[in-house]
């Protein structure tokens, strides 16, 4: 079945080629009898030529946007009211991912990628060599890592086998996260790129990596995607947390309206609770993005119009992402242990010790020194 064309009476009201930038508001209105043409002939299409990946942001069109996919092109349709609105675009192949950024200038950061931990097969491993395993075995090819100046030589050491697939940048007179992101622009050129911090440790509870689902989301709705972990409300004050909605038969995606940098419980009760959620808890990001260039057209922006030397966040253009173009969130199956706090570094071991080969070791130690230290005083 041929998707509407000229030659069915149902009006081409605008063309775009990217689908993941919206399309012009040129729309020209239909008739009404061209609005039941247009749905009858879509009620003929059979499932598995539909697709999301070209619908729109949900504040430029009608919630009710109805995508298809057939024979090479790709589109949607609208109603409003007695409006029907044609949009179609060549359907493009799926966003290919080869590039990631991961940062490592922070000044209380720049050393905590290098802790070794032991992996879920028992073997010692710098917290980057997990990471770089994670996100090369997720089909990334070439990967930049922000650090401050002469710091790049303990990470290349680091960094094991993926040690050739590393390209540095020093973040000199630095001006925050989204500067150091931004540091990375020529080598991301104009493709999209996974982004990730150097201070997590990501653990799957799935047979897929969490950068794996990531991409694979990114790829299929062609547009960017943050992962999120649900959070409660007293740790909301540590992360950026997100609002939207849920994405209609799209399990654990939710389409993204505000991004908050470490918003207080109280603001993100008023401003970001989402459908769905346990009550007190709030989807946080998980330190790992798969980003458009946009995202650095957005920093750079931002960093144009701060004054001198004062630094800017990656949240808040994240936040106009959302205002500019499809921007989704994926609840990943998986954890993020930030390894900066407090303990953290403790805890994220003792999550790869108890989902890996040992575990039962390490909960025979455990159970050992409870028993055996529990009442012991501290000094």
């Amino acid at each position: 079945m041929n998707p509407p064309d000229e030659n069915t009476n149902v009006e081409i009201t605008s063309s775009y080629a990217d689908p993941r930038r919206p399309p012009a508001k040129n729309a020209i209105a239909a008739g009404q009898r061209q609005i039941l043409q247009i749905l009858q002939r879509l009620q003929n299409l059979q499932p598995d030529q539909f697709t999301r990946n070209q619908v729109p942001r949900r504040n430029l069109f009608n919630p009710g946007a109805i995508p298809y996919a057939s024979e090479g092109r790709a589109g949607y349709i609208t109603v409003l009211q007695k409006t029907a609105v044609f949009h179609f675009s060549e359907c493009p192949g799926r966003m290919k991912i080869r590039r990631a950024v991961i940062t490592a200038a922070g000044e209380q950061h720049s050393r905590l990628p290098l802790q070794t931990l032991v992996d879920r097969r028992g073997e010692s491993r710098p917290a980057l060599r997990l990471t770089l395993d994670e996100i090369v075995q997720a089909g990334i090819e070439e990967i930049a890592i922000i650090v401050r100046p002469n710091q790049a030589e303990p990470y290349l050491s680091a960094a094991g086998p993926h040690a050739s697939r590393l390209a540095f940048f020093e973040q000199h007179q630095p001006r925050g996260y989204g500067d150091a992101i931004l540091r990375t622009r020529e080598f991301i050129g104009d493709e999209p790129f996974l982004h990730l911090v150097s201070d997590h440790v990501y653990l799957s509870r799935s047979n897929r990596s969490c950068a794996a689902q990531l991409i694979e989301a990114a790829s299929s709705c062609q547009c960017s995607v943050s992962a999120i972990q649900p959070t409660r409300e007293n740790e909301v004050i540590f992360f950026g947390t997100v609002g939207g909605t849920p994405l209609a038969r799209q399990d654990d995606l939710y389409e993204v309206t505000t991004v908050i940098e470490k918003p207080t419980p109280t603001v993100a009760e008023q401003h970001l609770i989402v459908a769905g959620q346990r009550s007190g808890y709030y989807l946080c990001l998980f330190g790992m993005h798969v980003l458009t260039p946009t995202v650095m057209r957005l920093l750079s922006a931002a960093l144009d119009r701060a004054p001198a030397g004062e630094s800017i966040d990656l949240t808040s253009s994240l936040n106009q992402l959302a205002q500019t173009e499809r921007y989704l969130a994926l609840e990943v199956h998986g954890t993020r242990y930030n390894i900066s706090y407090k303990y953290g570094l403790l805890l994220a071991q003792l999550a790869l010790a108890l989902s890996g080969n040992d575990r039962d070791l390490i909960l025979s130690e455990l159970v050992t020194l409870l028993a055996t230290g529990s009442t012991i005083p501290a000094t």
